[in-house]
């Protein structure tokens, strides 16, 4: 396959399969790892949002060699799906009905609350918005281009009530109070939450007690009855050997459309 991929370690988390359709993504973050490996500087990342060579190209002839995957493909890891850029050259939109007529499951992760809900709506296309901070200042260092964290919650509360199987991705945690507060506030508004800690930052990482962390998300969880999936990272770090298992997502009888 030529775009369609399968993710590997910390990706492979999230979905089974995945694809990339834009070269840099807008939002700037500060813990985006993206710019790295595409030997970039971070401005530089920031500043080449267009489209992948060949990019529908590419995913109509690996759709058509995996047709009916049952598997989930996310889009996407390694930039926005509906950063600004999507207003021009609407990649996602075209990738997405792409994927559908392939009989393809698809699942979105981004932090723009613009995101094409009727057709998310109509094909059955899992919505899931990061959201990890509630604080400006910190929003402002961290994730100096994105929306704010208020408008990724008002866009799920709004997908959630037109029947789109919502998520919210925690990840990376930078500060445990606030994503705790993220937590309790996306609860009523989506189907399930994957929570994951920071990593790179060893300065910052050092100072949070990511057991109790990882328990009070579990408590919240168990709250509101909220399937969630404690990443391999953050499990470890808690040393949790209790009966309650690691990911509940697909568990629960009444989140059947969300197993794989």
């Amino acid at each position: 396959m030529k775009i369609i991929y399968e993710p590997k370690g910390r990706a492979r988390e999230y979905a089974p399969l995945a694809a990339n359709l834009y070269s840099g993504c807008a939002h700037g973050c500060e813990y985006c790892y993206v710019p790295g490996i595409r030997r970039k500087t971070r401005d530089s990342f920031r500043m080449t949002c267009e489209p992948r060579k060949n990019v529908l190209q590419g995913i109509r002839s690996d759709a058509m060699t995996i047709i009916g995957d049952p598997r989930p493909v996310l889009l996407c890891f390694m930039c926005d799906p509906y950063q600004e850029a999507e207003k021009t050259y609407h990649l996602t939109r075209d990738t997405l009905r792409i994927l559908s007529d392939a009989r393809m499951r698809t699942r979105v992760l981004t932090k723009n609350p613009g995101a094409d809900f009727p057709l998310m709506a109509k094909i059955g296309t899992e919505l899931g918005i990061t959201a990890l901070l509630t604080d400006d200042a910190d929003l402002a260092h961290w994730e100096p281009h994105a929306p704010h964290t208020t408008q990724r919650i008002e866009a799920l509360r709004e997908a959630h009530g037109m029947g789109i199987t919502t998520w919210c991705s925690i990840e990376p945690v930078i500060d445990p109070e606030q994503a705790i507060a993220v937590l309790q506030t996306v609860a009523p508004w989506v189907d399930y939450v994957r929570i994951g800690k920071l990593n790179h930052f060893p300065h910052i990482e050092a100072g949070i007690d990511w057991a109790q962390f990882g328990l009070r998300c579990m408590d919240v969880c168990r709250e509101h009855k909220l399937p969630r999936q404690m990443k391999h990272d953050l499990w470890a770090a808690m040393e949790y050997h209790g009966d309650e298992p690691q990911n509940t997502i697909g568990l629960s009888t009444t989140h059947d459309q969300i197993r794989g």
